[in-house]
């Protein structure tokens, strides 16, 4: 029998990102167009002159 769960870590090992710099580069890509949205949303419903919703971002993993 396969041993599935070794098979997945070392996948797993093989595609996750190993840089910090490159890890906080994409967080900081992620965080500004989050914060457009937020901003573009609350902007929009301003001017309908409604109240904006309130938005949640989920990460999703690979």
């Amino acid at each position: 029998m396969a041993d599935i769960q070794k098979q997945f870590e070392e996948f797993h090992d093989a595609i996750k990102l190993k840089r910090l710099k490159e890890n906080k580069g994409l967080r900081e890509k992620r965080d500004i167009i989050t914060d457009k949205i937020k901003n573009g949303v609350k902007t929009k419903f301003e001017e309908m002159e409604k109240d904006a919703p309130s938005l949640e971002f989920i990460d999703q993993g690979s």
